[in-house]
């Protein structure tokens, strides 16, 4: 049994705060109804974590592809966008509350990989960290009460630290969920390598994805850190995991603020995958 809740703080902002208009906008983000009959497990993917409105077509078209496969224990990688708490803040005693209702965590899982990693169970990371929270209104209209995860917040790591988890995950009997936007370019996010964006961004973008594609890890971290991919450190144990799996990446969706704004001099992007 969880020892406490952890209270929603993106409802109202990032998604609707209203039960059922949430539900009804997650059920619109899906380019076709989910998979009632499903199979087998996914391996991984990778869903990005702003607004609904702004990117979530864009998740809809990898949970429609996560809709295809059974349920089991969902490891959620988050940046750390606030810089509370430990470097990997793994939260295995507690649940998460939505507008759809409460995600209990895998004890069992927390447990036995913090004592692999010599980790302690840490709240504070999570407490006011969005990108795991914004993940779960699509895993719950999937799976509703057979849902259970692991969240695991990600801090200032060196890339061989970013491995070691990797390959920690990659024995899980866990499907594994990078939670990343990708490039934040405008005054706003202050980066502006780009001088036409409308035509520089996405092929930016198209190289990071491609290098997520071949699992070149090393390539693609290196590639992140001198970016605003603000997941690219989840998306780096992600690969590793997949990478020592044998997974194979599949490729599904684009898409930028500038769909909705029109605003391409501050714009952030977003891409999905999914691994099988």
């Amino acid at each position: 049994m969880a020892l406490f809740t952890r209270e929603p703080i993106a409802a109202g902002s990032f998604y609707p705060s209203n039960g059922a208009k949430l539900r009804e906008m997650v059920d619109e983000s899906f380019p076709k109804r989910p998979y009632t009959v499903r199979k087998g497990f996914l391996n991984g993917l990778i869903a990005p974590h702003a607004g609904y409105i702004y990117s979530g077509k864009t998740a809809g078209k990898v949970y429609y592809e996560l809709s295809k496969y059974l349920p089991r224990t969902f490891v959620i990688l988050g940046p750390n966008h606030t810089g509370m708490g430990d470097d990997i803040s793994i939260m295995y005693n507690a649940s998460y509350r939505t507008p759809l209702g409460t995600v209990n965590t895998d004890t069992n899982i927390g447990r036995d990989l913090c004592k692999s990693l010599r980790l302690t169970n840490d709240f504070l990371a999570h407490s006011k960290e969005h990108s795991i929270e914004v993940q779960l209104p699509f895993l719950q209209f999937l799976y509703a009460e057979k849902l259970k995860i692991l969240p695991i917040v990600i801090g200032d790591l060196t890339l061989e630290q970013l491995k070691e988890l990797g390959s920690e995950l990659a024995k899980l009997d866990a499907t594994i969920i990078a939670s990343s936007d990708f490039t934040h370019h405008g005054d706003v996010y202050g980066y502006t390598p780009f001088s036409n964006p409308v035509l520089e961004l996405r092929d930016f973008d198209m190289k990071a994805v491609n290098l997520i594609e071949k699992l070149d890890v090393n390539t693609f971290h290196e590639l992140g850190a001198k970016s605003t991919i603000c997941g690219y450190k989840p998306i780096t144990v992600l690969m590793q995991a997949m990478k020592e799996r044998g997974a194979s990446p599949h490729f599904l969706d684009y898409s930028t603020s500038a769909d909705i704004t029109k605003d391409y001099k501050n714009v952030v992007s977003y891409a999905s995958i999914s691994f099988k």
